[in-house]
């Protein structure tokens, strides 16, 4: 049983020398940033909410190139290479058909995708908007835990050039080019703009090609700007950005090793991963439980019973490496270089300076996105105005990782993966000041998303574990002669078809993907998501310094999905290990005399293998070929009551109550026993201050929030469908979230500025729920399952 509190504390202290803030009489004072997080333009210190605004020129002055620059300057807020968090939501992990929980926005328009709005570097960003909280009643998708927008700079009337060059360490050299200017005078304005940032890896490789994580990425852009009339302005953005660089981490790169056996050292003497329980007293090398007194002994405490259990490790092709489902083996295995260096067991002391890598070199990734926004403005009357906005999205992404975190040239596990997504939106928005006291900001949202990805592990070192499977699969006694279709099922919308394994030699591969031999295992998915919402949100001004905000939205979203897969696995009934081991040695994996099964031991007693024919750790042979379909619609009606009192001019109060939704999804390629999981569902409620103090040069913001949340998406291991465990998405029944947040901005001199921020999160899941922690060296599935 599980529960979990965890708390964020984060203060940064910067200074610089000469900020370019605009003096005024004499003296610097904090200018007013203008947002348009409520859709309008207003300033910072005027708009009810929480919320980060970071002007071009901050970002500049401060040295801040990137997404996680950002980090430092914006409380209760985590951000990650593909995703943020904001209040503790968001999304911690990458699953095909669900949703972020932070919505990011480019010039307007939406995209799952905040790695796209903010990895290219902020060149040539006008502002960065960070808000707090639900945004349920002013955003046409889904933002449970905040939303984030990424505004670029518009083409200019005069003639402006710029070209910038950064040269850094690990061979870094960034490259940016920028030209605007009028192309009809007072209608048509244009802006072109590039950039080209390379450098080499920042981890070492110690196995094999080059060192990771290194970058090389160019973006080109059109901007056009044109003015019909006086009353009417359209905007259109136009870019082609690609990627192309070695890759370090996601699953391979040798950077964190999590297998069970986290015990302190890589395992390279157990041909398969896992433990079995020893009886000191079993001297019968025939059972499972037999004590070998050449190996050392662990010890582990069974956490359902605290009884402490006496094990050694598995020995490969004798005991069945139960609980896995796959057959799966320690690539590490008579790896005649193995390292510790590279491999962290301790969670809690992980230096990313420390970071190394042994890989077999395969490592890329490649990136190309296209994207095209369009927004139009008319201005129908003193007091009405509409605006449409369109954004179209497609990107190619491919990659290829080391699965194994080993440069073994014997056992070997890459994972290949492309992806192909296409995001369409279209947004009307209408604009109403009813009188001097009565304003209403109204929309209608459509939204479709396709994305297809494709998966491969396969053996670069072509395996004939999987290449060529054991002779005793060839009329094997789980399923007679080798059949296609054999075993067929269907349960619901799931297809599933069993069949002995008959050896992949390239012939099996991801469509568009490398031709590969020795794969074990594809995938695809294809989701297909349609969403629409119609939202109101209205702003009435009670006095002269006393205002309630008030909106409602309407949200539905429509998700049809698929996955495959086709794998290899071995005997769904594991076999006894004498029958394992006969098999092992009549195949030649194990040496031995087969007429009477019995193995040759080497003088320490232990077992003799030859890699050089496929070594079977649990029975048989299998093909699994799975197919599930999934369809589901989730809608909700969501709300937002707020107060605002500006009891002075340079202060202002407010308290309301917002809520939010998530909708539920899909868990696409984890194959788990969990298929789908519901919406969530949030009630936040906050109170914030905003205050200007010392003739304008000292800004303090501060916030105090609870959230009710429910059905809480959360990733864990669980049971699979295929057998084993899996990752699974899973919608928990409840948590709370409390929290408080600042953060100031101070001039206390011409040519000192300061600031920092504090955020102070505490959450905790209020419902138990049970998980399998599949990645536990105190507690290894083999033994606990």
């Amino acid at each position: 049983m599980l529960s979990r509190t965890s708390r964020a504390l984060v203060v940064v202290l910067t200074g610089i020398i000469a900020a370019p803030f605009a003096a005024a009489e004499d003296r610097r004072r904090i200018e007013e940033v203008v947002v348009t997080a409520e859709r309008k333009e207003a300033s910072v210190s005027d708009t009810s909410i929480s919320i980060t605004a970071l002007t071009d020129e901050f970002m500049e002055d401060f040295g801040i190139r990137n997404q996680s620059d950002l980090q430092n300057l914006i409380p209760s807020t985590v951000i990650r290479p593909y995703d943020l968090s904001i209040r503790g939501i968001g999304r911690p992990f990458r699953a095909l058909g669900g949703d972020p929980g932070v919505a990011t926005y480019v010039d307007g328009v939406y995209s799952e995708d905040f790695y796209i709005a903010s990895s290219g570097g902020f060149w040539d960003i006008e502002r960065v908007e960070v808000l707090r909280g639900p945004q349920g009643t002013l955003y046409g998708r889904n933002a449970v835990g905040g939303a984030v927008n990424f505004l670029h700079k518009k083409p200019t009337d005069e003639f402006e050039a710029e070209f910038k060059g950064v040269l850094s360490n690990f061979s870094g050299k960034d490259v940016y080019g920028m030209v605007s200017g009028t192309l009809i005078e007072n209608m048509l304005t244009a802006r072109v703009t590039g950039y080209n940032r390379a450098r080499d890896g920042i981890i070492e490789e110690k196995g094999i090609g080059p060192d990771l994580d290194s970058l090389n990425d160019e973006n080109y852009t059109l901007q056009l700007r044109f003015n019909p009339t006086d009353t009417i302005e359209m905007n259109m953005r136009v870019n082609e950005r690609s990627v192309n660089r070695v890759m370090g981490g996601a699953d391979g790169g040798g950077l964190v090793v999590l297998s069970e056996e986290g015990l302190g050292e890589r395992n390279t003497i157990s041909p398969s991963f896992g433990f079995r329980q020893i009886d000191q007293t079993q001297t019968d090398y025939s059972q499972s439980d037999f004590f070998d007194t050449t190996q050392p002994v662990f010890n582990f405490t069974n956490p359902s019973t605290g009884e402490v259990v006496e094990a050694q490790r598995l020995r490969g092709g004798f005991d069945p490496a139960l609980g896995t489902g796959t057959g799966r083996m320690n690539q590490g295995f008579g790896n005649p270089n193995p390292t510790n260096e590279c491999v962290f067991f301790d969670r809690d002391d992980i230096d990313g300076d420390d970071l190394c890598a042994t890989t077999n070199g395969l490592n890329f990734e490649r990136f190309d996105h296209q994207a095209v926004t369009f927004d139009a403005e008319w201005q129908a009357t003193d007091s009405m105005s509409f605006k449409y906005i369109f954004g179209y999205t497609d990107y190619f992404y491919d990659r290829i990782t080391d699965d194994d975190l080993t440069a073994s040239q014997t056992f070997d596990r890459q994972f290949y993966v492309i992806q192909e997504t296409e995001y369409v939106s279209h947004e009307l928005q209408w604009f109403w000041d009813v009188n001097d006291r009565l304003s209403f900001t109204t929309g209608a949202f459509a939204y479709n998303a396709k994305i297809t990805q494709r998966g491969d592990y396969f053996s670069s070192v072509g395996e004939p574990r999987y290449t060529q499977p054991s002779p005793a699969g060839a009329a094997s006694p789980f399923f007679g002669a080798p059949q296609v279709g054999l075993g067929q099922a269907r349960v619901a919308d799931t297809f599933i078809v069993l069949g002995d394994w008959t050896g992949d030699q390239g012939g099996t591969r991801v469509p568009h993907g490398p031709r590969t031999a020795g794969t074990d295992l594809e995938y695809q998915t294809r989701s297909v998501r349609d969403a629409y919402a119609a939202y109101s949100q209205g702003v009435f001004d009670i006095t002269d310094s006393l205002s309630v905000t008030f909106g409602v939205r309407w949200a539905e979203d429509q998700l049809d999905s698929y996955e495959t897969l086709f794998r290899y696995s071995e005997n769904i009934i594991p076999l006894p290990g004498a029958t394992l081991l006969a098999l092992n040695i009549a195949s030649g994996a194990i040496a031995g005399d087969a007429a009477t099964a019995t193995p040759d031991l080497d003088a320490n007693g232990q077992l003799q293998y030859d890699t050089s024919v496929p070594l079977l750790t649990e029975g048989l042979p299998v093909s699994l070929d799975v197919f599930r379909e999934f369809e589901r619609t989730d809608d909700k009606i969501t709300w937002r009551l707020n107060f605002d009192w500006t009891p002075t001019d340079d202060s202002l109060i407010y308290a309301g109550v917002t809520t939010g939704f998530r909708a539920g999804g899909n868990n696409l390629g984890f194959f788990s026993a969990n298929g789908e999981y519901d919406p969530e569902e949030l009630t936040a409620y906050e109170i914030g201050y905003k205050g200007s103090f010392r003739d304008g040069t000292l800004q303090v913001n501060a916030s105090t929030y609870f959230y009710d949340y429910e059905n809480v998406h959360s990733v864990v291991y669980e049971a699979s469908a295929t057998g084993g465990t899996t990752n699974s998405v899973i919608a928990i029944e409840g948590a709370e979230i409390y929290g408080v947040e600042a953060d100031f901005l101070w001039f206390p001199s011409e040519q000192l500025t300061l600031g920092g921020n504090f955020s102070y999160t505490p959450s905790e899941f209020t419902a138990d729920f049970n998980v399998i922690d599949d990645f536990n060296p105190e507690a290894p599935n083999s033994l606990f399952t």
